[in-house]
């Protein structure tokens, strides 16, 4: 398909978080007749209104009507939007194409795409295939669900020999031709339980990122994660399945790459070939480990000599906002895992930060089972400092299992944390939950953590 195809059609937009305005921009610019909706209150909008001042498009805020539906070519939904409600179900029933940027950028490219996605470890992992693919000198984009819609730069950049892409379920709940020349699914846990009926559905959901492949295209999935043989039991298509795995334990016939000591061996077609070692990553904790063989097997897969995986491997010092060290004061650490927005990234950073705890919990809760906390919460935990809406369901949770203090304010949650801990202790910001609660986004939680901890060092110094 060419972009130049829209001109004329009539397009809904339905989301106007920064997707929905580069979905606007891109079709008005082409000459479609763009409608942009959301539930929200246009005032909620005065930035985004500000941006798209000039284009010519219609704007309807405060509901869904189900009229406006029913009058467009084509609706493009934003990630998260459901499309489970009424205006939707409408316009399905009339057969209206309901897409998103993710397909739209699949229809617009024949560049391959190497697709990322699972509850924890997409962004490290697709920026960490990003760095690979910069040092090997080959043309790509990177975008989706990591920040960067994908349909503008495929426009904007149409020599881009590859695709790297982050993909969310809410993206996949709607694909119907995309598919990744390389699919890589790192783990699956309970999450977005708020939106999703029960695990097995947000699995399903998941497993839509194979349902397209051919004989062509490859599937990564990681052979240690718990919720892979359900995964494999939903998965469709006919790529070609091929594992990742921490350890020499392999069945004989299991194709894929897998350590052994610290080499990374890739077994394909009946042969054995080390391609990296993970000796000297920069990148701590069983969980990266995983990401960084899903990442050197996809590179590899694409052509990408060993040379460019091996030194990204040695020198990638992953993200901000994820197990992220900001300072030491009077022997406390601080630790900002914002990012860590259900129980298993909390699990995760807990294992991987060294010494004592004291815990920030909470935000706008996701139904969140903290069941699995509990032995590393006695084990590692001093205390919990409960924010958030959800405050008083991790104060109820965790009663009589560590002490937990609950806290209106953020700063006051940082600050009582660094006067409660001892030397050797560490101040994790790592809630399990979502930041819409207090801050625009988990990267605005983590900027302000950092803030507070500036402070907190500055007086220290006085």
């Amino acid at each position: 398909m060419q972009i130049a195809e829209f001109k004329g059609k009539r397009v809904l937009i339905v989301g106007l978080a920064k997707t929905g305005v580069a979905l606007a921009k891109l079709l008005a610019e082409q000459g479609a007749r763009v409608t942009i909706n959301d539930l929200r209150p246009e005032s909620d909008f005065s930035a985004a209104l500000a941006e798209l001042s000039g284009y010519p498009l219609r704007a309807e805020f405060g509901a869904h009507r189900i009229e406006t539906f029913l009058d467009q070519d084509l609706i493009l939904v934003s990630p998260g939007v459901p499309i489970s409600q009424p205006a939707f179900e409408e316009a399905k029933k009339r057969n209206i194409p309901i897409s998103n940027d993710l397909e739209l950028a699949f229809s617009l490219t024949r560049a391959p795409i190497l697709a990322i996605s699972g509850t924890n470890g997409k962004t490290t992992t697709t920026t960490l295939l990003g760095d690979i693919f910069t040092r090997s000198g080959k043309k790509f984009i990177l975008g989706g669900n990591i920040g960067t819609p994908l349909s503008p730069l495929v426009c904007e950049h149409p020599e881009a020999e590859f695709i790297i892409a982050e993909v969310s379920s809410f993206q996949l709940e709607v694909i119907r031709r995309f598919c990744p020349r390389v699919g890589v699914m790192l783990n699956i846990t309970p999450d977005h339980l708020d939106r999703y009926t029960s695990l097995d559905a947000y699995i399903e959901a998941k497993a839509r990122l194979f349902a397209n492949q051919t004989a062509e295209d490859f599937a990564l999935v990681n052979a240690k994660d718990p919720a892979t043989p359900t995964l494999l039991q939903k998965r469709q298509g006919a790529g070609r399945l091929l594992f990742f795995r921490t350890d020499d334990a392999a069945p004989t016939e299991e194709e894929g790459i897998r350590l052994q000591g610290t080499e990374a061996v890739v077994c394909l077609d009946g042969r054995s070939e080390p391609i990296c070692s993970l000796a000297r990553m920069k990148l701590s904790g069983e969980h990266n480990r995983q990401n960084v063989l899903a990442a050197a097997l996809a590179a590899w897969l694409c052509g990408v000599e060993q040379t460019a995986i091996q030194s990204s491997i040695d020198e990638f010092c992953g993200l901000s906002h994820r197990i992220e060290f900001v300072a030491e004061i009077k022997g406390v650490r601080f630790i900002d895992d914002s990012k860590g927005t259900n129980v298993d990234a909390v699990v995760r950073a807990i294992e991987t930060v060294c010494g004592p705890i004291w815990l920030i919990l909470g935000g706008r809760d996701k139904e969140n089972d903290y069941h699995p906390l509990i032995p590393l919460v006695r084990e590692r935990v001093r205390g919990i400092l409960a924010i958030g809406e959800s405050k008083d369901k991790v104060a109820k949770f965790f009663q009589g299992i560590v002490p937990v203090y609950r806290f209106d304010s953020f700063r006051d949650a940082v600050q009582q944390g660094f006067s409660l801990a001892l030397p050797g202790d560490t101040v994790l910001l790592s809630p399990a939950c979502a930041s819409f609660d207090m801050f625009e986004s988990y990267a605005h939680r983590g900027q302000v953590f950092k803030q507070l901890v500036q402070e907190i060092k500055d007086a220290q110094q006085r």
